[in-house]
C-alpha cells in the first residue's frame, strides 16, 4: 500500500511538472516599451534609451545626444501607435525641448518603428526601435 501511495505521489509531481512546460512566456506590452524609452528621453537617460535601438544605432544614438550641449527636454508624449502588422508598430513622439542659449521650446515629431523580438517559447522577448532615429534636433 506504501508503495501505491509514494508511486501515485510520484506520477503526480511528474504530470505537474509536465504541465507547466506548456507554459508559454507572454508577449510583453509594447506601450510599456514606448512609454518607458519616452522617459528615458525625456530625462536624457541616454544610455538607457539606447538599449531600445537596434545594436548598430545604439553607439550613433549615444554620440549625437552626447554633443548636444544645452539640450534640455520638457515632455516627451506617445502623440500616437498603430500596428503596422502583428509585430511591428508604427509609433509618434512629440518631444517638447529647447537648445540653450534659446530660451524657446520648440516641439519635434518623431516617427518611430518598433519590432518584436522573439526569443522564443522559454524567454520572454522584446521591443526595439528598427527604424533609424531621426535627426534631433
Amino acid at each position: 500500500m506504501r508503495k501505491m501511495v509514494s508511486m501515485s505521489l510520484l506520477l503526480l509531481v511528474a504530470a505537474l511538472l509536465g504541465g507547466c512546460s506548456w507554459i508559454a512566456v507572454p508577449r510583453p506590452d509594447p506601450l510599456q516599451a514606448q512609454q518607458d524609452f519616452a522617459r528615458r528621453l525625456r530625462w536624457l537617460d541616454i544610455p538607457g534609451a539606447a538599449r531600445y535601438l537596434q545594436g548598430e544605432q545604439q553607439e550613433t544614438f549615444r554620440r549625437r545626444f552626447n554633443a548636444l550641449e544645452g539640450l534640455h527636454i520638457t515632455d516627451v508624449r506617445l502623440a500616437g501607435s498603430s500596428e503596422i502588422d502583428p509585430g511591428r508598430i508604427d509609433s509618434t513622439l512629440e518631444v517638447d525641448y529647447y537648445l540653450l542659449p534659446s530660451v524657446i521650446v520648440k516641439t519635434r515629431h518623431l516617427h518611430l518603428v518598433w519590432a518584436y523580438v522573439d526569443l522564443g517559447r522559454w524567454q520572454p522577448g522584446y521591443w526595439q526601435i528598427v527604424s533609424p532615429f531621426p535627426e534631433f534636433p
